[in-house]
């Protein structure tokens, strides 16, 4: 989300998080070693066999004492890989795709991208600023986002169904299923439960819809967690013992895989779920930073600088 941070080159090395510096990839195993080094992780395939047998000997020892009850994955760059794009010109381009839309439904023909995507970043921060907090946590959700941008914009109510569905076309558009975890999964623990759980503003019925949308069927979910439904998160590592309580169940009895050392891994450890990295390769997390620099200079010469409100 905007934070009111200025623009900050990532440390490549681990995550995109400052906080991830704490625990380098390289003390995540082989597998997480090996996975960054790639020019991307969007190139995997199932057929990787190499790869695979990295992560099916690391998902073997962490369970082959007690399998898991549940297998969780993060979604948006574990399950759903993103692309090269920063968060800010996701915005930018979905700011787009509502302009377009508006226009054709004949409401408020006038807006441009820039009109949008600053109410687009307003809301953004008035939803995280506003929402209510448990447990020392905030988060905001799309629905309540998109809420406030149509009411800044003085646009009718019904207008939310063409913001949202912007979004989602987007995120369509731009990301892919991980078949290559998926292809492991399914060897590694036939039959076990697969829950999603999300540090995100899209709420879990959105997440649903992209899932099925992009696994097409190769993916079926026992249950979906976002931060944006359940207030807590997994970096705060609330999400993790609030999952496991709805789930009626130990903590001792997940496994957990996602991108972020700090909050997928650390934080999971520390709840007592087992977890396993799959982080973002150095040449993506680098190319997400160059994105940002580039975005914010190209905002920049069209007298709009946003440096202060915009992020990876």
């Amino acid at each position: 989300m905007p934070t009111g941070k200025s623009v900050k080159r990532p440390d490549i090395a681990t995550n995109l998080t400052a906080v991830d510096t704490v625990a380098p990839v390289r003390r995540m195993g082989e597998f997480a070693r090996a996975v960054s080094a790639l020019p991307s992780r969007r190139s995997l395939r199932a057929s990787d066999r190499d790869l695979a047998e990295l992560l099916l000997a690391e998902l073997r020892a962490a369970s082959s004492q007690d399998p898991p009850a549940f297998v969780s994955v993060d979604i948006f760059d574990t399950l759903l890989l993103r692309n090269d794009k920063c968060e800010a010109r996701r915005f930018w381009e979905i700011s787009d795709l509502v302009r377009q839309s508006l226009a054709s439904a004949g409401l408020r023909g006038a807006l441009s991208t820039r009109d949008l995507f600053i109410t687009r970043c307003l809301a953004m921060r008035a939803g995280y600023a506003c929402s209510d907090s448990l447990l020392g946590c905030r988060e905001g959700h799309v629905l309540q986002v998109l809420a406030t941008q149509v009411e800044l914009l003085g646009l009718p109510a019904n207008a939310q169904v063409l913001l949202l569905e912007a979004e989602l076309e987007f995120e369509t558009g731009n990301l892919q299923s991980n078949d290559f975890l998926l292809a492991v999964l399914q060897e590694a623990f036939p039959g076990t439960p697969l829950i999603g759980l999300s540090d995100t503003y899209l709420g879990g019925a959105q997440i649903q819809t992209l899932v099925d949308r992009l696994c097409a069927g190769r993916c079926r979910m026992h249950a979906l967690y976002s931060s944006a439904d359940i207030i807590v998160s997994k970096r705060s590592g609330h999400a993790f013992t609030h999952v496991a309580r709805d789930r009626n169940a130990t903590c001792a009895e997940f496994l957990h895989i996602g991108d972020s050392v700090a909050a997928d891994v650390i934080q999971a450890r520390r709840a007592g779920w087992r977890a396993q990295l799959f982080p973002l390769t150095h040449a993506e997390a680098d190319a997400r930073a160059r994105d940002l620099e580039a975005f914010v200079e190209e905002r920049r010469r069209e007298g709009l600088p946003c440096e202060n409100y915009v992020t990876l």
